[in-house]
């Protein structure tokens, strides 16, 4: 029969959450690097298409920069979630 000891027992879940919300927060910063990244990416697709009055890349470099948008957006979404179930 294993008796167990609270006080033992709560260390190693402690120890995993302290591992994932630092692997977490690692992550989220990356992301929220390669997102801005898109975006930047976009704008300066967009300007070359205005400044060689290329339809496709104006087109293009508006739709980069939603897509950082929305991701960038989501990120700050998790971003609440985290810090609200973390108080």
């Amino acid at each position: 029969m294993m008796v167990w000891n609270t006080e033992q027992a709560d260390i190693p879940l402690l120890s995993v959450s302290v591992q994932r919300q630092t692997r977490e927060s690692q992550m989220s910063g990356s992301d929220k690097a390669k997102n801005k990244a898109e975006e930047l990416k976009g704008k300066a697709k967009e300007a070359l298409g205005n400044a060689t009055d290329n339809e496709q890349w104006q087109v293009e470099g508006r739709a980069d920069q939603a897509k950082g948008n929305v991701k960038q957006a989501g990120e700050k979404l998790k971003d609440a979630v985290r810090s609200i179930l973390h108080r």
